[in-house]
């Protein structure tokens, strides 16, 4: 059964998302991904290294992309730590949160 799984992301990796340029993500998987599954990409206004400083917020911008998983590379593998994934994906939507 698919899931969907719903993920905060920085602006310049979301930009790099939205362009086409990007089309896989590094993860740890904690949330068992698959492939089918669904990816729900929610644009911040700050990236989560200004945040973990504590001076920024987390706010959305309401942006949002929609990929689904078409592949998983699991670790361990070489340097590729275990419980880590590289997926490949493709979009399938795009637009504002409602």
């Amino acid at each position: 059964m698919k899931k969907i799984h719903i993920l905060k992301t920085d602006p310049a990796i979301f930009a790099l998302e939205r362009s086409g340029k990007k089309n896989f993500m590094v993860r740890y998987n904690d949330r068992n991904f698959a492939v089918g599954d669904i990816v729900i990409s929610r644009e911040t206004d700050y990236s989560g290294e200004q945040m973990l400083e504590g001076d920024k917020p987390l706010v959305y911008t309401g942006e949002i992309m929609i990929m689904e998983i078409t592949y998983i590379f699991p670790g361990p593998f070489y340097t590729l730590p275990a419980k880590t994934v590289i997926m490949s994906y493709r979009e399938i939507g795009s637009g504002e949160e409602i």
